[in-house]
């Protein structure tokens, strides 16, 4: 965490900071970012730089929290469990959400694909799993939501199903976030219809339970 001499910047000092720092994570990722780039780029020295922050770990964290709280306003309360009657309406809304995300915000997307990447590197940093973990929680309280309202199977353990919707969930966001750069509005359009009725198709309540005969 950064330190509270950080926290005690002013505003203007403290943006410039965390600007070069975005910047640079978002155009080479957290192993090929700079620190002497960012350095330059926000006006200060070495010093002050670890005088604020523990180490590069510790402001890269600032600045991935930082976005995931643009990401979190983009989506409203829907990511924190506060859903309508109508839970595949407001699954659609988060995807149709996180287009325009997509779209509109493009440097979020390149850093959080560094995250990823980071995530499954060997020797992933312990804050990097914790957020990830945090990141997890949320998916799953989502995901809970559809049980007990009635519009997500319980035909199959929960443990299981979630799994499955999270390496789906998993390996279209990283999809995304890798073609990025190649895609049109248009085709991510296509891309987030086709992913949302997958999810769907998927979890979707069947009107046939078998769960006493899977789980015994």
């Amino acid at each position: 965490m950064p330190t509270k001499r950080f926290d005690n910047l002013e505003p203007e000092r403290r943006r410039k900071i965390l600007d070069a720092a975005r910047e640079e994570f978002t155009r080479n990722g957290y192993e090929g970012a700079s620190l002497n780039t960012i350095i330059r780029e926000a006006g200060i020295s070495k010093g002050s730089l670890y005088y604020y922050f523990e180490d590069k770990i510790d402001l890269y964290m600032v600045v991935i929290s930082e976005a995931v709280d643009e990401i979190i306003e983009r989506f409203g309360e829907k990511v924190m469990g506060k859903f309508s009657d109508d839970f595949w309406s407001d699954w659609k809304e988060i995807a149709d959400r996180f287009m325009r995300i997509v779209i509109e915000k493009p440097d979020i997307m390149r850093l959080m694909r560094g995250m990823i990447h980071l995530y499954n590197a060997p020797n992933r940093p312990a804050q990097v799993i914790e957020f990830m973990n945090l990141h997890n929680s949320v998916f799953t309280g989502m995901l809970k939501h559809g049980v007990e309202t009635g519009a997500v199977r319980d035909d199959i353990p929960f443990e299981l199903l979630f799994d499955i919707m999270n390496a789906l969930h998993d390996v279209f966001d990283t999809w995304i976030m890798n073609h990025i750069d190649e895609l049109t509005e248009e085709e991510l359009k296509l891309l987030i219809d086709f992913y949302f009725d997958m999810y769907k198709s998927i979890a979707e309540k069947k009107n046939i339970h078998r769960k006493e005969e899977l789980c015994s």
